[in-house]
């Protein structure tokens, strides 16, 4: 699952079944939620521990048990504590296309909002989840009776834990722009000038913009993608650490070690063996 900073770049579906299973721990390139959308929409569930998660520029924190429904187009984050999640994502029309009437469109209106919901009181994601790993045959039909069990209860659920997050079309392009200049570029010297250039905002401005709808500073976002980049470079090839580091835009190997072991708990090198073990 290799995220790309902003619009994601991989499909997560495929023509056959639109729905994928990720199961994240901090062995995952990915551990450490980069900001990120899909036109697909997604559940996330918390196994064990808390993850901090960023919607839109909305702040939640979940717990275990608990699970968000992120709508497509929802830019997103997450930061991770002690934490194992798990992530279902999937083509919206697959729960859509086949009702009509009022039944679509509850549906359709719960697919677009973000909301937190309790899966020790739903076991039917529980289900999907575990249909989704097996993909044992038949796997399909039981991932759609759980997908539709489980939204059909939600749906009319009095407690439900909305949460209302500002329009992201036209308050994000900037943010949107900047990012996908950063994907390009990243392992060149990037600068907070260039961003703000690529955003189209001032370089003052830009750089509270930035951090109002990621939490980070644009420089503090260009290094979490470099390292999550040379993470997964540490899983698909044989290259050295140090001809990594250089890849992915880090000149420094010791602050490029120092930095990795921040976010991974362990060495560039150490991080490989784990992962190939």
């Amino acid at each position: 699952m290799i995220f790309h900073l902003c619009r994601e770049t991989v499909s997560h579906t495929t023509d056959e079944f639109p729905m994928a299973y990720y199961r994240v721990d901090k062995s995952h390139p990915r551990y450490h939620m980069i900001h990120h959308w899909h036109p697909e929409a997604e559940w996330l569930i918390v196994r064990e521990g808390e993850i901090r998660l960023t919607l839109d520029g909305v702040c939640k924190t979940l717990r275990r048990g608990q699970v968000v429904l992120i709508p497509p187009g929802t830019v997103h984050s997450g930061i991770p504590d002690r934490c194992i999640y798990e992530c279902v994502v999937f083509d919206p029309s697959i729960l859509q296309s086949p009702l009509r009437g009022s039944a679509g469109k509850a549906v359709k209106k719960f697919l677009s909002r973000v909301a937190i919901y309790d899966t020790d009181k739903d076991d039917a994601l529980n289900r999907l989840t575990a249909c989704l790993q097996t993909r044992a045959p038949g796997f399909e039909t039981e991932a759609l009776a759980a997908s539709f069990d489980g939204i059909n209860r939600l749906i009319y659920k009095s407690d439900q834990p909305e949460i209302v997050t500002p329009d992201r079309k036209q308050r994000l392009i900037p943010f949107e722009n900047a990012v996908l200049y950063l994907q390009e570029h990243y392992p060149e010297p990037v600068g907070l000038s260039d961003l703000a250039a690529a955003a189209g905002l001032s370089e003052n401005y830009f750089g509270e913009y930035f951090k109002t709808v990621t939490g980070k500073t644009p420089i503090q976002y260009l290094t979490e993608y470099r390292v999550e980049r040379a993470a997964e470079a540490l899983r698909g090839n044989d290259a050295s650490v140090t001809e990594i580091a250089l890849e992915c835009g880090f000149n420094d190997l010791s602050y490029f070690i120092k930095t990795f072991r921040r976010f991974y708990g362990t060495s560039p090198a150490q991080y490989r063996k784990n992962v190939n073990r």
